[in-house]
């Protein structure tokens, strides 16, 4: 089950991290500086197969699987739409990752998604070079090749996203474009920084892989400096800036920011950190918005073997994407995690996020809301598990419920049993509860891995 996020004032798709065993066992050879392999984009497979392995000094990774209901991310100059479809697709992805000199390496990543008559190809390479012992170049260069279907029932966009007169929408367009990212990253004890450059086309899509969006070039430079000061309360004290740029193929201006930081780590694995945005511009659909200032601060607590948590607060200014023209609020976050271990084989995980909309500092409310959500797992025995989930979801009105039984014979064979109950928020009355259940669903699944 995944966690719920705030998303009503984003204009991206939500970004879902993998849970299932499957694609976890060993994903880190798809990683790369770019988000090519999402396995969420494979999101109800018949049958997947994956193979890991080393041929001397070479990683190698091949990840296929075969999908009954096929999922797209469409990326735009603004944002990016999702759509689930019942569309039938097949997906290959190839990692192939060569160890040099220190922690200096080389790579190849592909992707190949074909559907119906379309596809969708993402081919590159990537590295990183050190040098100078504290210095490293690090770099991906892609190519995207996409062929469109043809039916624009499944996504109609008629929005130009280049100058050649290419839209967004499935009509059977042929896409081709180059971008990548390229950084200059210093590690040291004390002096860290990078200097980066970020370029997505427009015709930048990753049907197997995640994209907030396109259509930019982006500059920008990190640098911080960390003091160890001794004899303190305080081990760790980073003072530290990010600021850059974007534009788009177009030429215009895109986003600009500066935003000044802090890191403290504190005695009894204790940390604080914060930041403002002291310089935030954005355009939104050609409306340019200036002095979006606003800061934050984050807690994380991990004294106690029995408890742990944090909490995150930020203020100030934020565009209101929802409505057009888009224009500048107020608003604010709060969020507060704990997780308690009472008893050795007993986890209650908590979590909990509050975000505030208004037209202007204490002015009329565009929404308010929060979201609420308890996992509690326990282990019977060494192979015998439950794990419960409750979420309450105040900007859908709805509270769900999941439990799930699982029984591990061996660490390749699992046995779930579980359920799920999605039940509506109609408020209290005399004629019934407050709950109304609208889909109830029962599953039992058995999962094994054969490993070659």
């Amino acid at each position: 089950s995944d966690a719920a996020q705030i998303n009503v004032n984003s204009s991206s798709a939500v970004f879902y991290p993998e849970k299932r065993p499957f694609f976890l066992d060993g994903a880190n050879i798809f990683n790369s500086y770019i988000n090519v392999v999402y396995t969420r984009m494979l999101n109800n497979p018949l049958y997947t197969a994956k193979l890991i392995g080393k041929i001397d000094d070479i990683d190698v990774g091949y990840l296929m699987g075969y999908d009954q209901s096929t999922p797209y991310i469409i990326p735009t100059k603004y944002g990016s739409d999702f759509i689930q479809t019942d569309l039938r697709s097949f997906g290959n992805a190839l990692r192939l990752k060569k160890s040099l000199k220190g922690s200096s390496f080389i790579g190849f990543i592909g992707t190949d998604h074909e559907t119906v008559d379309s596809y969708n190809r993402v081919a590159g390479f990537d590295g990183s070079f050190n040098f100078a012992e504290k210095y490293y170049f690090n770099w991906e260069a892609l190519g995207y090749f996409t062929k469109e279907m043809n039916d624009t029932s499944i996504y109609d966009n008629s929005v130009k996203i280049n100058s050649k007169g290419n839209d967004a929408g499935f009509n059977g367009e042929k896409l081709t474009g180059f971008g990548g990212t390229f950084s200059l990253v210093r590690s040291s004890r004390h002096w860290n920084g990078e200097i980066f450059m970020n370029i997505a086309p427009p015709e930048a899509r990753r049907e197997l892989g995640y994209v907030a969006k396109n259509d930019f070039r982006e500059l920008g430079v990190w640098s911080g400096y960390t003091f160890y000061p001794k004899n303190s309360i305080v081990l760790r004290f980073e003072p530290n800036f990010d600021a850059g740029f974007q534009y788009d193929y177009d030429g215009r201006i895109k986003e600009q920011w500066l935003a000044p930081k802090f890191y403290l780590q504190l005695k009894h694995q204790v940390s604080l950190s914060g930041g403002y945005l002291a310089v935030n511009n954005e355009n939104y659909y050609d409306v340019y918005h200036k002095n979006v200032h606003r800061g934050w601060m984050e807690l994380n607590v991990n004294t106690s073997s029995k408890a742990t948590g944090g909490a995150y607060f930020e203020l100030g200014k934020y565009i209101v994407r929802f409505e057009e023209p888009s224009y500048v609020g107020w608003g604010w976050i709060a969020e507060a995690w704990m997780t308690v271990k009472p008893l050795h084989n007993l986890v209650l995980e908590n979590n909990y996020s509050y975000f505030e909309l208004s037209k202007e500092r204490g002015g009329e409310k565009l929404y308010t809301g929060y979201i609420f959500r308890n996992k509690t797992s326990f282990q019977f025995t060494r192979k015998f598990f439950l794990r419960l989930i409750m979420q309450y979801d105040s900007f859908s009105k709805s509270f769900d419920i999941d439990p799930l039984l699982s029984y591990k014979w061996n660490p390749f064979t699992i046995f779930y049993i579980g359920s799920t109950h999605n039940l509506a928020d109609i408020g209290t009355s005399p004629n019934h509860g407050r709950f109304l259940e609208t889909k109830r669903q029962f599953f039992a699944k058995f999962q094994y891995l054969i490993k070659l």
